[in-house]
C-alpha cells in the first residue's frame, strides 16, 4: 500500500517536472522563432497603480503577447519638452525651462480612458479596459518601471504565455529607442528593431515563470 502510494507520487512528480520542462521549452522556442509585430494593438488600457497613471496597448497572438506601456505623467512631460524645444528653435533662445504640465495623474488617466473607449469603437475587435495586465511589469509594485522610461513587456508560451522579459526605452534627443533587456537574454539584433525578424530574445528563468493566465 505504502509502496503503491510512493510510486504514484513519483509518477505525479515526474509528470509535473515533464510538464514544466515542456512548457518552458515551448516558450523559449516561440521566443526564438516567433516575430511579434507591433500591430494590431487590440487591447488598450488606462489605469491607476501606486498613485501613477499608466496606459498600455497590447498585441495578442498565438503563443505570444506584447505590452507597450507608458507612464502618462512622463508622456505629458515629454510633450512639454518637445514644445519647449520648438519654442527655443523658433525664438533662437539658448535655453528653455521645461515645466511639468499641470494635469494630475487621475485626470490624465480619465482622459486616456475616454480616448481608448472611442478608439475601441472605431476598431472592430478592440477592447478598452481599466485594469492593469495580469502579467509583466504591473503584477508586482516592486517591479514598476521607473518614471523616466517607456517600454514593452513580451511574453511567450502555449497554451498561455508563461515567461516574459522587459525592454526599457531610452531617450535620445526627442526619440525613444529600445534599451536593455531585463529578465531576458538577447540572442541577436537590437531591441530598437523588435517587431522584425532581425531581433529575438529569450525570457530568462529570473523573469518567471509566471504561471498565470494572461488577460
Amino acid at each position: 500500500m505504502v509502496h503503491g502510494r510512493r510510486t504514484q507520487m513519483l509518477r505525479l512528480a515526474g509528470a509535473a517536472v515533464l510538464g514544466a520542462t515542456t512548457t518552458i521549452g515551448m516558450a523559449w522556442a516561440l521566443a526564438r522563432w516567433r516575430t511579434v509585430p507591433p500591430y494590431p494593438r487590440t487591447t488598450m488600457r488606462a489605469f491607476m497603480l501606486n498613485g501613477r497613471a499608466w496606459n498600455t496597448t497590447e498585441v495578442h497572438l498565438w503563443g505570444a503577447q506584447d505590452i507597450w506601456w507608458m507612464d502618462l505623467e512622463f508622456d505629458e512631460v515629454q510633450a512639454g519638452r518637445a514644445h519647449a524645444i520648438e519654442q527655443r528653435t523658433a525664438m533662437k533662445e539658448g535655453h528653455a525651462v521645461i515645466h511639468r504640465l499641470s494635469k494630475d495623474a487621475a485626470t490624465l488617466c480619465d482622459e486616456a480612458r475616454t480616448r481608448f473607449v472611442e478608439l475601441a469603437k472605431q476598431r472592430p475587435g478592440s477592447a478598452a479596459l481599466t485594469s492593469p495586465p495580469s502579467w509583466g511589469s504591473f503584477t508586482d509594485p516592486a517591479s514598476l518601471p521607473p518614471f523616466d522610461k517607456s517600454g514593452n513587456d513580451a511574453a511567450f508560451g502555449f497554451p498561455v504565455p508563461c515567461l516574459w522579459y522587459r525592454v526599457l526605452g531610452q531617450l535620445k534627443a526627442n526619440m525613444t529607442l529600445g534599451g536593455p533587456v531585463e529578465g531576458g537574454i538577447l540572442l541577436h539584433g537590437l531591441p530598437s528593431s523588435r517587431g522584425t525578424g532581425l531581433y529575438h530574445a529569450l525570457p530568462s528563468a529570473r523573469s518567471g515563470p509566471r504561471w498565470r493566465s494572461i488577460g
